[in-house]
């Protein structure tokens, strides 16, 4: 019995230091990275991107610590942050460690190299540096028939603005395109589907909140407020995302503001200014529509009653619609922008000097469309209207810009980097009109003062 027990003492010892080496290597196990994960998974510059550890990481685990060598961590110590990616193409490394824990082997899932990728200029139109007038300058606002509303003043006084050289898209996204999109997104785990709407993260940012990217019907708890008609034009068939037969270059609507901007973040790009979306338009000599000052003709513009609802695809109308920029479809529809919209903003920031590249107020309770609705006839007052006009549809509907509506689409804009003289000439454009942000110029023509 001596022997017995004095052998049972001597196995219990070696039980318990088994179990907790075990138990020691098993938290080392779950302490370890697994793998890093960046969301989106195409990295552009400037932006947002959300980094996070799969696998054996805990997700709600802390003490882990980050590190990139481009770029700016936006947060730390746990296994999701923010990362801003660098301004410039490139490679950056990322890299994680454990709590408590030492850097391991890249095998390990420790370190993940990204590849920060140029954004696509294909299918856009550079607008080179330089001055243009942005407001209306055709209103005769002393005529006694005018009459000042909330609505028809948001676009004047005219005034100056200097914005440097940029890209934006020839043709407003279409159908096809935005079906790509969602696709790849959906793929990623960065937006889903419902009976009624695409459901999509704030700012391609998984974790944050959730918010309509386009809607497939109006919902019926809304009809009573007067949302508007939608097309509905992409299809949801719980499987797969589809155009209808026929609308597949047609220019995607039913898509809110939100929707439109992940599309842009989502392929490196943006919205385009208000200011950038009116010189795209009206060019530097202040006219009155993107092909000049002659009223629309059939051959100009989707701006006519006998065609009635029904739209057509992107440049139907080019090139004889076209800005002096060679952008089509400026005209007939309205198109997101990226500002805030004040109803002040031109007053409260006019001046003699230039304004420079103008981004709109800071908040606001609304996105701006810019455009003229494809369903006023010719007779109209509203189709007289230069492209400065600006509108809210807050103002007709009484909703933000988390709605969709059957006129609305977009199209994307990309900054482009600052270019020297001797490549600007080689490429036959006009050189930046770098002196008018410092040179006071003179007052505007009177047409112009209000």
């Amino acid at each position: 019995m001596i022997l017995h027990r004095s052998r049972a003492h001597g196995v219990r010892p070696a039980l318990v230091l088994l179990v907790a080496l075990a138990a020691l290597a098993y938290e080392s196990l779950l302490a370890e990275p697994g793998e890093i994960r960046v969301l989106p998974a195409k990295v552009y510059p400037a932006q947002v991107y959300r980094l996070r550890i799969e696998g054996r990481g805990a997700p709600d685990s802390s003490g882990w610590k980050w590190q990139a060598s481009a770029g700016e961590l936006l947060g730390d110590g746990r296994t999701r942050v923010l990362w801003e990616s660098p301004a410039a193409p490139g490679k950056v490394r990322i890299g994680v460690t454990a709590p408590g824990g030492r850097e391991r082997a890249t095998h390990d899932g420790t370190f993940l190299e990204v590849e920060v990728h140029s954004p696509s200029r294909d299918g856009m139109a550079l607008v080179s540096a330089g001055t243009f007038v942005m407001g209306d300058s055709w209103t005769d606002t002393e005529n006694p028939y005018f009459i000042p509303t909330f609505q028809n003043m948001t676009d004047k006084p005219a005034h100056r603005v200097y914005l440097d050289s940029y890209w934006i898209d020839r043709y407003r996204v279409t159908n096809r395109q935005y079906v790509s999109y969602l696709e790849a997104a959906r793929a990623q785990g960065l937006v889903r589907a419902t009976e009624s709407a695409v459901i999509g993260w704030h700012d391609n940012v998984p974790g944050d909140a959730e918010i309509p990217f386009y809607y497939f019907e109006v919902p019926e708890s809304r009809e009573a407020q007067g949302l508007p008609e939608i097309l509905r034009r992409i299809t949801w068939d719980g499987t797969r995302f589809g155009v209808r037969e026929g609308h597949e270059d047609h220019a995607v609507m039913d898509v809110t503001w939100a929707g439109a901007r992940a599309y842009a973040l989502f392929y490196g790009r943006r919205l385009p200014s208000e200011a950038e979306w009116e010189k795209a338009s009206r060019g530097t000599d202040a006219r009155r529509f993107p092909w000049g000052n002659e009223a629309p003709t059939a051959y100009h513009a989707h701006v006519n009653a006998e065609k009635g609802r029904e739209l057509v695809p992107v440049g139907s109308f080019s090139p004889t619609g076209d800005s002096a920029y060679g952008v089509a479809d400026l005209f007939g529809g309205f198109e997101w922008v990226n500002d805030w919209f004040g109803e002040f903003y031109y007053h409260n920031n006019y001046s003699l000097l230039p304004l420079e590249n103008p981004r709109g107020p800071e908040w606001g309770r609304d996105r701006p469309v810019r455009g003229v609705s494809v369903y006023q006839t010719r007779a109209s007052d509203e189709y007289q209207n230069p492209l400065s006009f600006r509108y809210q549809w807050i103002f007709e509907f009484g909703h933000g810009h988390l709605f969709a509506h059957s006129d609305t689409g977009f199209r994307t804009a990309l900054s482009a980097p600052e270019r020297g003289a001797q490549e600007l000439k080689a490429d036959g454009l006009e050189l930046p009109e770098k002196e008018s942000r410092t040179i006071p110029r003179p007052r505007l023509p009177e047409r112009y003062d209000y």
